[in-house]
């Protein structure tokens, strides 16, 4: 719907988007008919197809294949569904936050896949009709207020869950894009269906994963594939794990696991009083000197190495770090921590950020894959060649990894729809929740908590003269830890 020689609008994610893919699914299943134009009334049955049909692809393609197999449609046997959304809300807000402030949203991904636009007799015909539906959507996705309202719940993919397809999910751990949480709530709500699931989760961001030297991606597929598509007794059910995890302290390296953030974790609950304060902050200011703030919006990643650095630097004042003591022996976080802050802000208005970083000098994975050797690959008889890739551990040691992060709005402290009044100099409890990981800390490193306000790369960035005070004696951290 809305793309190219189709009729309607591009809607992002509602039911409409939906069906156009369904559509296409019934007709190869033998149960819509199609026609050979539009005018001429010559149906064409989809003669050569068997009636199984997969779908795969990454980002926006693997929301369309979520999206079809969450519907039940008959004929839909598998979805591999690499980086793809399950609820747009998330995608682009974050319990009451705006987390696209610079333009991107929901229309404006509406009018970067309208490609009826490429038909210029086409779209000079329906062009007022589309800037009306443009403007309607960038009005009902309320960009200035970040809430959730009709709009968003018309685009939880995964809201009406009859899926009848197996999955096979991939996701990358450092995907700060398509976050590590859209997976996480596809699998929750696979897991109520009586259907196969598997997951991957890789050290990469936004990648494909069928090129890498540690990993017999295409293989698995293909073994994924004929069970799925063609019968073959293979016993793919029984011989994949149902969750293979990358590891990030060690290169090469890939574990098995029986779930992600199930009962082979435990909690364990950190009090931020008891943690080493390394700079003695309980309150900060979000307002930066002018030329400060000019220069890290403009060099990202200056601000968010000096916000996690431990060694002094402008950030010093704006942010509080806290880091437990070295670890005496390995853990891995396996799931979605939580954190319950008390804090006030001086103003009527306030949010916060946290995130988790891992502390400690080492040389570690490099979340953009390495090229070893290009064009290597062969895909095909008389087709195209790919390099193998692989992520490495950097050249130079670094002191902090990111793990993960969030971000609340103070006024929707209760939930993402409701919008309470903030008084200044008063103390609110904030419950919520990071993005899901799967992370190896080693021996000696120290798990770190940074809390500040705005995020450059996330939130507005108004750099408002706004101080925020913590009450760290009544804070908690509560981290899911593989049990040993």
């Amino acid at each position: 719907m809305g793309t190219k020689d189709s009729d309607g609008f591009r809607t992002t994610g509602t039911k409409a988007e939906t069906l156009s893919a369904t559509a296409v699914i019934e007709w190869l299943n033998g149960n819509r008919t199609a026609f050979t134009n539009r005018s001429d009334q010559i149906a064409i049955d989809a003669w050569w197809s068997s009636g199984s049909v997969g779908m795969t692809g990454r980002s926006y393609l693997g929301t369309l294949a979520t999206e079809a197999a969450f519907t039940g449609v008959d004929g839909l046997k598998t979805s591999i569904v690499e980086a793809g959304l399950s609820d747009y809300y998330p995608y682009y807000r974050e319990n009451g936050l705006v987390v696209a402030p610079d333009g991107d949203d929901a229309d404006v991904l509406a009018e970067w896949t309208f490609s009826r636009q490429q038909t210029a007799g086409d779209y000079v015909q329906i062009k007022d009709a589309w800037l009306k539906h443009f403007k309607q959507m960038t009005h009902d996705q309320e960009h200035d207020t970040g809430s959730f309202n009709q709009f968003w719940d018309a685009r939880n993919i995964t809201k009406y869950n009859h899926t009848k397809a197996d999955m096979l999910l991939v996701h990358g751990l450092n995907d700060w894009n398509v976050k590590t949480g859209q997976v996480w709530n596809s699998r929750n709500k696979l897991k109520t269906r009586d259907i196969t699931q598997k997951l991957i989760l890789h050290q990469g961001q936004h990648e494909y994963l069928n090129n890498f030297r540690s990993f017999d991606y295409t293989d698995l597929v293909n073994l994924w594939l004929s069970n799925k598509l063609f019968g073959i007794q293979n016993r793919v059910d029984d011989v994949m794990p149902d969750v293979i995890v990358q590891d990030n302290a060690h290169a090469e390296t890939w574990h098995n696991y029986p779930d992600w953030g199930g009962s082979e974790s435990t909690k364990r609950t950190f009090s931020l009083a008891s943690l080493n304060n390394i700079k003695g902050n309980f309150s900060f200011s979000d307002q930066l000197p002018n030329q400060v703030f000019k220069h890290y919006t403009q060099h990202l990643n200056d601000w968010r190495n000096d916000l996690y650095s431990r060694q002094g630097t402008a950030m010093d004042n704006h942010c509080i770090r806290l880091l437990s003591d070295p670890l005496t022996h390995d853990i891995t976080i396996d799931g979605q921590p939580t954190i319950s802050l008390v804090a006030q802000t001086s103003s009527i208005v306030g949010q916060i950020s946290v995130a988790l970083v891992d502390y400690g000098e080492d040389q570690r994975l490099t979340e953009v894959p390495q090229t070893l050797v290009s064009q290597k690959i062969l895909q095909g008889y008389h087709w195209r060649k790919d390099d193998l890739k692989e992520f490495l551990p950097q050249t130079n040691p670094t002191d902090f990894k990111r793990i993960t992060e969030a971000h609340i709005n103070m006024q929707n402290r209760q939930n993402s729809y409701r919008v309470d009044d903030v008084q200044p100099q008063t103390g609110y409890k904030l419950r919520f929740a990071f993005q899901p990981t799967f992370w190896h800390l080693l021996k000696g490193h120290q798990l770190g908590l940074v809390i500040y306000a705005s995020d450059l790369v996330y939130t507005v960035h108004g750099n408002q003269a706004i101080t925020y005070t913590l009450n760290l004696n009544d804070s908690t951290l509560e981290v899911p830890v593989l049990k040993s």
